[in-house]
């Protein structure tokens, strides 16, 4: 696992905090931040409280975190992009509005976090750029980050964290949104697909489970396969941990004609798959657009898939970074 995978907010927000009081039949709402949780119990918490890092929380002071802008799904249009990932250009200033429900305090690893307080880490395409420790957020606040200039998926994650490092583990305390690059040529532009759920770097544990994939996509129409084959439209294949990395899978039918059952993604834009059982470790998930007769989507359009297809034809798709963790 790479060292985003160890992030506090993958390992630590899974760690049990032990509270000080013991869980009974009868728990007393007033007393907030005492009774150890389990949120897989249908009624962890008395009253209006939350079971938030395994104690019973006030939920009104539970953090909640939202991008403003960009807006979800939302295509920012340039003239200065990467097309080929290949060209030196400079990253992009961006700047983003966000939004939050937490008293901004600076991180403090020696002192016990209080609840309600903390601060909030802010990644871009995986990588942390920002830090937010003071300040309010009364109303949405502003700040610019840098994004890497490639046409394409981006994304800006927002994690909220108490004084002391560990994540909040509410599912508000993180939020992920998705963004595109596009170039400002129409000549240059070509489809993308992006993986919008799960997000990059989520956790799981190593047992076989239901997972809901959720599908973008960028000047490209989701259908059912079949029908006559049109440039912009098609379909998607979801696959699990494929035996060679992707552009050299689709090369091989036999690790690009292997995805998940029930992976194939229409004009849902999401399929309900089964994750297979793994290893604790990195996992991965590749969505690859199809053709309506399920063969790869190439760039260029009239690309013919072979032995002797040039280089520069090239499928396309996306791989995420899942984590998987043993179960207690």
């Amino acid at each position: 696992m790479n060292d985003r995978g160890k992030h506090p907010f993958y390992l630590g927000g899974l760690a049990a905090v032990l509270a000080c009081g013991c869980y009974s039949a009868q728990l007393d709402p007033d007393l907030v931040g005492v009774f150890a949780c389990d949120r897989d119990d249908d009624s962890p918490c008395p009253g209006e409280q939350a079971c938030i890092n395994s104690r019973c929380e006030d939920a009104a002071l539970a953090p909640a975190l939202a991008v403003i802008t960009p807006e979800d799904e939302q295509a920012l249009t340039r003239d200065d992009l990467d097309m080929m990932l290949g060209m030196p250009l400079e990253p992009i200033p961006l700047d983003v509005v966000i939004q939050a429900s937490l008293e901004l305090v600076p991180a403090s690893p020696d002192d016990e976090g209080v609840f309600g307080q903390g601060y909030v880490k802010v990644f871009v395409d995986g990588v942390e750029q920002r830090t937010l420790e003071s300040g309010s957020f009364e109303t949405p606040d502003g700040l610019q980050v840098m994004v890497p200039p490639m046409a394409g998926p981006h994304r800006i994650m927002l994690e909220a964290h108490r004084s002391d490092g560990l994540a909040y583990d509410n599912p508000e305390a993180t939020v992920t949104q998705l963004f595109w690059f596009r170039h400002q040529s129409e000549l240059l532009r070509r489809p993308f697909v992006a993986i919008k759920s799960p997000a990059p770097m989520s956790v799981f544990d190593t047992e076989e489970q239901p997972l809901t994939v959720e599908l973008a996509t960028l000047d490209f129409m989701l259908r059912e396969p079949g029908g006559p084959i049109v440039e912009g439209e098609g379909h998607a294949h979801v696959a699990h941990d494929t035996r060679l990395p992707y552009p050299e899978c689709v090369m091989n039918p036999e690790c690009d004609n292997v995805y998940l059952p029930d992976g194939l993604v229409g004009s849902s834009k999401s399929a309900e798959v089964t994750l297979p059982a793994s290893e604790a470790g990195s996992d991965e998930l590749t969505a690859v657009l199809r053709k309506p007769d399920h063969s790869p989507y190439l760039i260029p359009f009239e690309c013919v898939l072979g032995p002797d297809m040039p280089q520069l034809c090239v499928p396309v798709f996306e791989t995420i970074e899942i984590v998987r963790i043993a179960a207690d």
